[in-house]
């Protein structure tokens, strides 16, 4: 499942992550510049970014609940970490730090 997953991941030009919203959407500009009308290289704001929320501030989950959550989702997980390196190569090879 995890294979067919990430073969799904390979068949996108652009794959990001939320955390990184900002950085894939200027991926997206850069690779498919018709996507925005045009080429674009600013920083396209993001409105649900954490900084309105109007959800109350929660405690930490504990060690034993973060561990159940870990096993629950080990797929998501690695899933997750393919796509996030896939996009850091394909971002770095864009815009060079």
């Amino acid at each position: 499942m995890l294979a067919a997953a990430a073969r799904n991941v390979g068949k996108h030009a652009v794959v990001g992550t939320l955390d990184r919203l900002g950085d894939a959407l200027r991926l997206v500009s850069a690779t498919v510049p018709s996507f925005f009308g045009g080429e674009r290289d600013d920083e396209i704001p993001c409105n649900k970014c954490g900084n309105g929320s109007l959800a109350a501030p929660r405690p930490p989950p504990s060690a034993e609940n973060s561990q159940m959550l870990h096993n629950a989702n080990a797929l998501d997980i690695a899933l997750y970490a393919y796509a996030a390196e896939r996009f850091d190569a394909h971002f770095d090879s864009c815009f060079p730090r």
